[in-house]
């Protein structure tokens, strides 16, 4: 049963929600101004700040240097919930339309830019036969009975 609630929320709902998302994402507000477009690196960064150092200095003593850094760049993605809180400030009239869609074009970036480069960073952090695995989407295991 869980199983099938999984399969309907990770196939079905969450990508509603990114479409959704990126539908009513309000691109002419970032790129109205100067401020905006610019706040989106200074936002991106934060989320490597805020979500990421505390996993950094949390982190497992025994995660190589590749690893350690790989987690925190999975966990420094942050999309649905700074969808739901800019929304509520854009609605209540305590956000500028310009500093939402900048956060939440951070957003956007952080969940396709920041996995991608922490599977790089596993991949490198592996050697050849990590870098396969990735690849081949098992990065729970490097070889037959080796795990991570």
């Amino acid at each position: 049963m869980l199983s099938k609630v999984e399969a309907m929320g990770f196939g079905f709902l969450v990508p509603l929600f990114f479409v959704v998302t990126g539908i009513e994402f309000d691109l002419r507000a970032l790129l109205s101004g100067g401020r905006p477009l610019l706040l989106l690196p200074v936002f991106l960064l934060l989320f490597l700040v805020v979500r990421g150092l505390p996993i950094r200095l949390l982190a497992p003593r025994d995660l190589g240097r590749h690893e350690r850094s790989a987690l925190v760049l999975f966990g420094s993605t942050a999309l649905p919930l700074v969808v739901a809180i800019t929304t509520l400030g854009v609605d209540d009239g305590m956000m500028a339309p310009g500093e939402a869609a900048a956060l939440v074009g951070a957003g956007m970036v952080s969940v396709l830019v920041f996995p991608l480069v922490g599977l790089r960073l596993l991949a490198r952090g592996r050697g050849p036969e990590g870098a396969e695995a990735v690849r081949a989407g098992r990065a729970g295991r490097v070889s037959e009975g080796e795990s991570w």
